[in-house]
């Protein structure tokens, strides 16, 4: 403990002395040459408009470090505020790559801009804005010839951000301005739940990459997000309510996770592709079966309720207090898909024999034969 201490004030004390030459230099110029134009009435005008420019990019170089310090330590503490909203992944790419252009007239960097997804993504649009204009330009004033090769895509539930050639990652660059911009958008990128990556190997040039979840909107605002690098909520955590256009219906089917909802309309989808009747119900979406309590309410408004929940304890302790307020109301659907633990195993293929919880009920007990049956989507249960 007292080792890694001793190492934190190392690591405190070597960022607080590079942080206090880097603000000294262009508080210096700001200072200096501020006096020099007040003590001197009778300085020349263009030597004047050139301390004057150098007054305005040191303010600005100051202003902008000052501001990323700030961000660094709000996002480190987790105090940092988001303006949240719905926006066209593309578009923003397309504006960020617009202002990276404006600041890029005189510096020989050209954007070369694809995409292949048409996605919507949830986010604080000013900061990932800020956080992608960082990649595309210059992280310090110069000037030479330079393509960066930026593209959107699409991978499953993920959306990849590949900026090739990026100055940000190239090591002639390296400085305390950078390192904090680097930890910026890494911290940025972690709060969705998404990565951010950096290659300085790739036969292209330098590469950043920026891993960004889709996520699955929930009643309070929040979303929910489940990829291979994070599984969890971009709060506040809450229910998804779905409803179909037109007024509500009379069935709702309740999902425990949003995974368990999309596997299910895919389902439907592969058994009937002309009629899937995917609108012939509402939704429910618990994200949590903690959240049980803030669906009742609303599920006491359907005719009937269909449930779909994990054939695990905790599923079947859910849909057991369900049955007790609705009676013959609810339908336990779960009965379908009783030889694995939920409906995305059930679309993948993996019988309850090859999942962490086997069941445990002993009326449900099946030959090993039957449980490694592939399921039998086409013609298979009809949900």
């Amino acid at each position: 403990m007292t080792e890694n201490v001793r190492k934190t004030n190392e690591i405190k004390n070597r960022f607080l002395s590079n942080m206090s030459y880097n603000i000294r230099t262009p508080l210096n110029n700001v200072v200096g040459f501020s006096q020099l134009i007040a003590s001197e009435p009778n300085i020349d005008k263009e030597i004047r408009q050139e301390y004057s420019n150098i007054i305005h990019k040191s303010s600005e170089k100051l202003m902008r470090l000052v501001n990323d310090v700030l961000d660094l330590s709000r996002l480190e503490a987790q105090m940092m505020k988001f303006q949240l909203q719905d926006y066209d992944a593309t578009t923003l790419c397309k504006e960020a790559c617009s202002m990276a252009q404006m600041r890029n007239e005189e510096t020989g960097i050209q954007i070369e801009f694809s995409s292949e997804t048409d996605a919507q993504i949830h986010t604080d649009i000013m900061r990932l804005t800020q956080a992608l204009i960082s990649v595309l330009v210059y992280p310090q004033e110069h000037r030479q010839a330079r393509i960066i090769r930026f593209t959107l895509s699409q991978n499953e539930d993920m959306l990849c951000f590949r900026i090739t050639n990026s100055p940000l990652a190239d090591h002639a660059f390296v400085s305390q301005e950078t390192i904090i911009r680097h930890d910026i958008n890494l911290l940025l990128l972690k709060h969705f739940g998404g990565n951010y990556l950096v290659n300085d190997k790739t036969p292209g040039g330098p590469e950043i990459v920026f891993i960004y979840p889709i996520g699955f909107p929930n009643m309070a605002g929040g979303y929910e997000v489940r990829n291979r690098y994070f599984k969890g909520c971009v709060a506040p955590k809450d229910i998804t309510h779905i409803r179909q256009q037109g007024g509500q219906r009379c069935m709702c089917y309740l999902f425990e996770g949003f995974m368990d909802y999309l596997s299910f309309l895919t389902i439907r989808v592969e058994n009937n592709p002309q009629h899937p009747r995917l609108d012939t119900q509402d939704y429910i979406i618990l994200n949590s079966v903690s959240n049980l309590a803030k669906a009742e309410s609303i599920l006491e408004t359907y005719t009937q309720v269909g449930c779909f929940l994990d054939n695990d304890t905790a599923g079947r302790n859910t849909c057991k207090k369900l049955k007790e307020k609705f009676g013959e109301r609810l339908l336990d659907k779960s009965m379908y898909y009783r030889e694995y633990k939920d409906l995305n195993d059930y679309l993948c293929g993996k019988p309850l024999s090859q999942s962490a919880e086997p069941i445990k009920e002993k009326k449900q007990v099946q030959s090993a034969r039957r449980m490694m049956q592939p399921p039998k989507k086409k013609g298979g249960f009809h949900l």
